[in-house]
């Protein structure tokens, strides 16, 4: 995300973590968690971002209830990521990619 900030106009990120135990989304899909809509990345997300990464594992399990031993629907979670750009003018965008870790 860093390198997008300064990467151009039309770039925007948005981060969905798969497998959680909480629930948000707009379609409610099981263990689903849209952590960041689709936004042009700033300060903000960046930062917001390496608060993530640097969460311990048992603040992790406390936040977004951790992982989830049912499991989720991989085509579930593409479909979410794919109607998170839908909402956004296709003129906005430059590219839509999806990245999967």
């Amino acid at each position: 995300i860093k390198n997008k900030i300064i990467g151009g106009t039309k770039d925007l990120c948005g981060v969905l973590l798969m497998g959680t135990g909480k629930t948000q989304n707009s379609s409610n899909f099981d263990h689903l968690y849209i952590f960041n809509e689709l936004e042009w990345p700033g300060a903000s997300s960046v930062l917001q971002l390496e608060n993530l990464r640097k969460t311990c594992r048992s603040r992790f399990v406390e936040d977004y209830d951790g992982h989830c031993d049912d499991g989720y629907a991989i085509g579930e979670a593409l479909w979410l990521a794919q109607s998170m750009f839908t909402v956004v003018s296709a003129k906005s965008l430059g590219s839509r990619r999806i990245l999967l870790f």
